[in-house]
């Protein structure tokens, strides 16, 4: 269904990638740069769109971070990663990538996510297409339209953020919430990272062969799915995460540092 039509800006070339609400493409006057923009009468992306540049003004220039550049009237001026999302990079493929990189993408995306965490941030909408693949082949954090900064009392109890409900994550990367209306929390962010995980790791996303209601019902129930093949250290975290058993990131990068034996 199209909510509305959008116009392309001068500045933007070819269009590499569609959101909902925006849309992503080259800039004529500089191939390795790529412009986000939205239209102007959707509020909601226009939001979004702020709101992503305000999260990576405080977030600033990290290397697993997505790099931006610029802000301008059209929009903002991120690095281009012609590789795209790691979902799309995978579906590119005839066959998984080999183990050791995978293990380091886990590794990677968890130290992302880690330090916008440590920025009193919550990402909210973790999954494997808003995961980057640079042209080295190292991951890039994207897409924070919907991250919520924390104030300070919400740091302390890990709890409930001051925007309102929002549940933007995909439904395989969105934990059961058991309360009605219950805000968007720390665990919200973990349980995706178990999700991200096994995605990265198994190149499907969790209950591929199933409908969302099927999934949520699941979820609801505490049935999660079959982790038999993963490597034990990995499975342990990724159950971790879905089962609530972490706390804070942290704790996450502590048993992370189990796989570096495996690269």
């Amino acid at each position: 269904m199209v909510r509305y039509q959008m116009s392309k800006p001068r500045i933007a070339g070819e269009i590499v990638g569609i959101g909902l609400d925006s849309r992503v493409a080259i800039l004529r006057s500089d191939k390795t740069r790529v412009l986000k923009y939205c239209n102007a009468e959707n509020k909601d992306a226009v939001r979004a769109l702020k709101k992503e540049q305000e999260v990576l003004a405080i977030l600033q220039h990290h290397s697993r971070i997505t790099h931006l550049h610029a802000i301008c009237e059209e929009g903002s001026i991120f690095e281009y990663y012609p590789h795209g999302s790691l979902r799309n990079y995978y579906g590119s493929l005839p066959a998984l990538p080999a183990l050791n990189d995978r293990l380091r993408w886990c590794q990677q995306a968890v130290e992302g996510i880690a330090y916008v965490h440590s920025n009193n941030i919550l990402h909210n909408d973790i999954s494997a297409r808003n995961i980057l693949l640079a042209s080295d082949f190292t991951i890039k954090l994207c897409d924070f339209g919907n991250s919520i900064v924390l104030d300070e009392e919400m740091v302390r109890a890990r709890l409930e953020t001051e925007e309102g409900t929002v549940e933007t994550a995909e439904t395989r990367y969105n934990r059961a919430r058991v309360v009605e209306g219950r805000k968007p929390c720390v665990a919200d962010d973990i349980f995706a990272i178990g999700s991200l995980l096994f995605e990265i790791l198994t190149g499907k996303v969790p209950y591929h062969d199933l409908d969302s209601t099927e999934v949520e019902n699941r979820y609801e129930n505490g049935s999660f799915p079959d982790i038999e093949g993963i490597i034990p250290a990995c499975a342990m975290i990724i159950e971790h995460c879905w089962r609530n058993q972490y706390k804070s990131i942290r704790e996450i990068e502590d048993d992370i540092r189990l796989i570096a034996v495996e690269i």
